[in-house]
């Protein structure tokens, strides 16, 4: 007899295991559909970005609006793949909602730009472009950088905005290739949206800058870094310029030297200034920015400048060689004298080479000061091709610190003073501690042609608990081992100030965050001693180092500070090579 097997049926317990692994698969393939589909149009938008940027810059405006239209459409549709209520319901699941949710908050973020950034950036192309920044024949157009105000503060904003929403994705839970794209998106944001802030301050500053609202004068420090100051170096030519609704002209011109001393500081100075670089920054226009809070330093030079040539001083600007060579890469070599310059030898020739050419230092300063009238002379009748690379040299050299503003009408200031521009170290308050190195030619020469330096900051605490900022500084003389004997005097000091010859000396200043106190200080592993002062609520630690070719010296300073963040930032000085800078783990 033949058994017969019934198909049992599934009881109602085993139907609702069923579904819900039905259901299970159903809504994994759902997120996992979506999911994808979002991650690739997310992926797209940088490469988009990059077309974006590339057409705008060139002007081709078709191109830009087809680019801006890609990833308005790529982000919308990334967007709406991550805002269903399946997936919103998803983001409440451990560990896989956290990378859910970052998923959709990066579209948002995209979203956000699409809509908000990219209009009035695209729509206003013509004005924003950087060529309209630009010197044309003499003279800058006002009316367009005017019109293009609003929507760069538009563009600001808005990029402002996708930035916070940016930073308040939260990246800890996700996996590391999320993880690791949202590392790659905050900078690219805190770029763009710190250029966008430094084009809206612009186009509201330089009208005014250069005369918009009546003439104004502007006096132009030309630095030399081989005898280095706090700002860039001695001021070996001044340049007085004249605008008047954005038409631009030379209307004087002098050697550092040709100001001479004062019998007294033509300014009060304070006690910090007074202890640290003494009465001659108030005497001698190579000497006002042994300090480096150049608001003083350009009262200084402008007082300077009224008492010996008369008439009055609106602003002052300070520049150095190194941004002539990136100017002259825009404009074109000039000559002078004989000698031409171009990108690729000006540092050289100004800093080193004309002083075997010219040994007279009367001669030497002429010199510079005729090159710096040719420089000026050329940017100011540049072709309108060379517009965007100036643009681009200028941008440069504002982020290296070579290029300082400072401006006498009150609502100027106040627009710089939100910029790097105005040469006063960001408030600690403007995004953690900072700490600020200043270096000043001891050695009354030319030296620090020679000068190289490396700078390495940590941040710990000790084991009493007590939070601690590290400076350590090292400092080298890279000159010739026969330098006492194969550079000229003017170049060596030839012992005039008690630095023997080929050696360079240096004042090195180490200022720590705002309210912190000077902890302990060591040259070379041995406890130091130096001037310790509070120049504007800073600490301060001064020491000289003499170095003979080839020698380096270390300092490292400690600071007491309240709390503990993960790094400080240090501001650099621009020297002829610049100084380089390492964040290290505490190591207290």
């Amino acid at each position: 007899m033949t058994a017969v097997h019934r198909r049992r049926r599934l009881g109602p317990l085993e139907w609702i295991v069923v579904a819900g692994l039905v259901l299970l698969v159903a809504w994994t393939a759902w997120l996992g559909v979506r999911g994808a589909g979002a991650a690739e149009r997310l992926a797209a938008l940088p490469g988009r970005a990059d077309e974006l940027q590339e057409a705008l810059v060139s002007g081709d405006l078709a191109s830009a609006e087809r680019a801006a239209d890609d990833i308005r459409v790529a982000a919308h549709e990334a967007s709406d793949l991550t805002g269903d209520p399946v997936w919103r319901l998803s983001e409440g699941l451990p560990w896989l909602g956290a990378n859910l949710a970052a998923v959709r908050g990066s579209a948002g973020v995209a979203t956000a730009l699409a809509d908000d950034a990219l209009p009035p950036l695209v729509a206003s192309a013509s004005r924003i472009d950087p060529s309209s920044f630009g010197v044309h024949d003499g003279a800058v157009d006002l009316e367009g950088i005017v019109a293009s105000q609003q929507a760069l503060a538009q563009v600001a904003d808005a990029l402002a905005d996708a930035r916070d929403r940016a930073t308040g994705i939260d990246v800890a839970r996700t996996v590391r290739p999320l993880r690791s794209a949202l590392g790659e998106l905050l900078p690219r944001l805190d770029e763009l949206t710190e250029t966008a802030d430094a084009l809206e301050r612009t186009s509201v500053l330089l009208p005014s800058l250069l005369g918009g609202d009546g003439a104004r004068t502007t006096l132009v420090l030309v630095q030399n870094n081989a005898e280095l100051r706090a700002s860039g170096g001695v001021s070996g030519a001044l340049v007085l310029i004249r605008a008047d609704d954005g038409r631009i002209e030379l209307a004087d011109q002098a050697s550092g030297g040709e100001l001479a001393r004062f019998p007294h500081s033509v300014l009060p100075l304070d006690v910090a200034t007074r202890s640290l670089y003494g009465e001659v920054t108030g005497r001698y226009v190579h000497d006002v920015n042994l300090t480096p809070w150049f608001d003083t330093s350009a009262q200084l030079a402008a007082e300077m400048w009224e008492q010996r040539r008369g008439g009055r001083v609106d602003q002052v600007v300070a520049v150095d060689p190194v941004l002539l060579a990136y100017l002259l890469e825009a404009i074109g070599p000039v000559e002078v004298r004989g000698v031409e310059l171009t990108a690729s030898n000006a540092v050289e020739v100004l800093l080193s080479d004309s002083y075997a050419r010219f040994p007279d230092p009367t001669d030497q300063d002429a010199f510079f000061a005729d090159v710096a009238q040719a420089v000026f002379g050329q940017l100011l009748h540049a072709d309108a091709s060379a517009a965007d690379g100036i643009v681009r040299a200028l941008v440069r050299g504002g982020d290296e610190g070579r290029i300082r503003i400072w401006s006498s009408h009150e609502a100027d200031q106040t627009l710089l003073a939100q910029t790097s521009l105005d040469g006063i170290p960001a408030s600690d308050a403007a995004g953690g501690p900072t700490a600020l190195l200043v270096l000043n030619d001891a050695t009354g020469a030319k030296m620090d042609y020679y000068l190289t330096g490396e700078v390495e900051a940590s941040v710990c605490r000790a084991a009493d608990g007590t939070a601690v900022v590290q400076i350590a500084v090292e400092i080298g003389n890279d000159a010739p081992e026969d330098a006492a004997r194969s550079l000229p005097a003017y170049v060596t000091g030839g012992g005039a100030y008690g630095v023997a010859p080929g050696d360079a000396s240096t004042l090195v200043a180490v200022y720590g965050p705002v309210g912190a106190r000077v902890l302990a200080a060591t040259l070379d592993d041995v406890a130091t001693s130096g001037a310790s002062v509070v120049d504007r609520d800073r600490p301060v630690f001064q020491v000289r180092m003499t170095l003979s070719p080839g020698e380096t010296q270390r300092l490292v300073v400690e600071f007491i500070v309240d709390d503990a963040p993960e790094q400080v930032t240090v501001n650099l000085p621009p020297t002829v090579r610049p100084v380089t800078l390492r964040q290290l783990p505490g190591a207290c």
